[in-house]
């Protein structure tokens, strides 16, 4: 049972910023050393180094056996939350199975540091805004990296994150959409500056999960009149997300809901379909769920197959 006033502390560390690395890596850290793990080795993965405004950044990089480099094939970006460790990340986050499977690769990018502890700016950089880090411009530099070495379908990118992560995947859908074709978040959200100047430059799939009893980044929309989708702590909601792109996208806006138990959690999936340019936003509402990356089974497949399945139908 986790300790209450760890969590309080944690809490309010982290909504001071934008969200933590507090999931199932926690439960790992018998095989895995947090303080270590930006140095773990793990097989058949590259460190791609860049320097970029002059500081030298890191991306572990999958390529499956299955890569013959003689076709065009799909890229996941995935992004670890704040304070965490890429290398942490794909471990937890492993789509490495999937990409065998489905012929993808996989990029899995380190943040830098904000005041001692690793970070992602989802917003433009700007003197006013607590990170001046370009993180925009790292990632299409990595993508023009990437592009070069691998045949890269270009149309078929992808950014999915965890918790801060998510929220640079948000913003590279809403600053970089020319180059991102469906975006993921668990346990994610946006920030209300992104909500009220974020505009893709085409309609967006978006596929979210977020636990009811998230206590980092709020599950529900709060009272405050004045900020209805968001927060106090200048986050939208995981609700005020959903409408935001339901909105954007023009979808349906009655979803179909279907209901499932996942190891003795409720799980709500809603599917908001008929968007412009034939795209959807899809959610996953964990009764309980905390701040968390999801271990869920849902007809069949797990958190890792639910995000692909949904991301890989759409292109740009």
């Amino acid at each position: 049972m986790r300790n209450f006033s760890k969590i309080l502390t944690v809490s309010f560390f982290c909504f001071q910023f934008w969200g933590c690395s507090v999931s199932n890596d926690s439960k790992n850290s018998s095989k895995i050393d947090l303080k270590d793990s930006s140095n773990i080795n793990i097989p058949d993965t590259t460190r791609l180094k860049l320097n970029h405004d002059g500081v030298l950044r890191e991306t572990l990089v999958y390529v499956p056996e299955s890569y013959e480099g003689t076709q065009d094939v799909p890229l996941l970006l995935n992004f670890h939350g704040y304070g965490g460790y890429a290398a942490n990340h794909l471990l937890t986050a492993d789509f490495r199975q999937l990409a065998e499977e489905q012929t993808l690769l996989l990029a899995y990018p380190q943040g830098s540091l904000l005041d001692g502890s690793l970070h992602w700016n989802p917003s433009p950089p700007s003197a006013t805004k607590k990170s001046t880090v370009d993180d925009f411009g790292f990632i299409e530099s990595l993508l023009d990296n990437l592009s070069v070495t691998y045949r890269i379908d270009e149309d078929r990118i992808y950014a999915v994150g965890y918790s801060n992560g998510a929220m640079l995947a948000f913003g590279l859908a809403c600053y970089r959409g020319e180059r991102i074709a469906a975006v993921g978040s668990v346990s994610g959200t946006m920030l209300t500056d992104i909500g009220n100047l974020c505009q893709p430059p085409q309609p967006t799939a978006v596929i979210t999960l977020h636990g009811t009893q998230d206590y980092i980044l709020p599950y529900y929309t709060s009272d405050n009149v004045s900020n209805p989708k968001g927060d106090s702590s200048g986050y939208v909601s995981a609700e005020g997300v959903i409408e935001y792109w339901v909105d954007f996208n023009q979808t349906q806006s009655s979803p179909t809901k279907e209901t499932t138990i996942s190891s003795g959690q409720t799980v709500h999936s809603f599917v908001y379909a008929g968007g412009q340019e034939g795209v959807e936003v899809q959610h996953y509402q964990v009764i309980g769920g905390e701040h968390v990356w999801f271990d869920l089974q849902v007809a069949g497949f797990g958190t890792n197959e639910l995000i692909w399945n949904f991301l890989s139908r759409f292109r740009l």
